[in-house]
């Protein structure tokens, strides 16, 4: 073997490690980059589940902001009604000071004129006190009739924040009420049971009847604290009471004259 080929074959050997170097160094940083590419995209799914938690808790700051905004209102118009109505009571008072000094001073001159006697004087002032008692007792009254407005007012307000704080913190159940009402059954003269029931769902109370299935009427309603309970009487067919803390409604459902004024009544009703 001559020189030439002893350094051919060193310069293959040669070439053969540089490039098992190159293929090792090569396949290392295809294995980092790969690495890299995975810690980035598992970077990238934590901030769009970090992004998620953000908007979430943005709306809910919204919600918060706009109870807040609401409130303040509220406290505003409180302050200006309190503020009224002790103006309008001011007001009364200056009246009936004023009626009863200018009924004191008719008094005086007409005793100096001798024109009445001391009974009829003693009459006169028991017929200006009872006006006078009268005319505080109506005012004391309306006073305390916007007073009361005002505190339902609030309890109102009250109510409503936590109705949005309870929504926002859970999802409210489906409501089901069984109603059981009386049918008149002529072979015997007697009542035999009709049942129906009530399906409170999204905010929308259906009556059904159990024969066919059919819905009767639809009634747009809140989850506000009403109560909703089955009542029964001989002379109905079917009917429901609906408490509440102040107030107690009862309506029948025999005809759709009747489910009209339920109807209408259930809508007007201040609760």
């Amino acid at each position: 073997m001559n020189q030439t080929t002893q350094l051919a074959i060193q310069i293959k050997r040669e070439s053969e490690e540089e490039k098992k170097k190159y293929d090792s160094e090569r396949k290392l940083f295809i294995d980092n980059f790969i690495l890299a590419l995975k810690s980035q995209d598992e970077q990238i799914k934590n901030l769009v589940k970090l992004s998620k938690v953000l908007l979430e808790n943005n709306k809910q700051v919204e919600k918060n902001n706009s109870v807040l905004k609401n409130k303040i209102r509220m406290s505003k118009y409180i302050d200006y009604q309190f503020v009224k109505s002790k103006q309008d009571f001011q007001q009364a008072n200056e009246r009936i000071q004023q009626s009863l000094s200018r009924q004191a001073q008719r008094y005086r001159q007409e005793l100096d004129r001798g024109e009445l006697t001391k009974i009829q004087l003693q009459q006169e002032i028991t017929k200006l006190n009872k006006q006078i008692e009268q005319q505080n007792q109506d005012s004391l009254q309306k006073v305390k009739s916007q007073i009361q407005d005002l505190q339902e007012q609030i309890n109102d307000s009250k109510q409503e924040q936590k109705e949005i704080i309870s929504q926002s913190e859970k999802q409210k159940q489906f409501l089901e009420i069984q109603i059981q009402g009386f049918e008149k059954d002529k072979s015997f003269g007697r009542y035999k049971w009709n049942k129906r029931f009530f399906e409170l769902n999204n905010g929308i109370l259906a009556i059904y009847e159990k024969e066919n299935g059919s819905c009767e009427l639809k009634i747009n309603i809140k989850e506000d604290g009403r109560s909703i309970k089955k009542k029964v009487e001989q002379k109905r067919k079917c009917c429901i009471e609906i408490r509440t803390s102040d107030s107690t409604l009862l309506f029948s459902l025999e005809n759709m004259e009747e489910q009209t004024i339920w109807y209408r009544s259930f809508r007007e009703a201040r609760f």
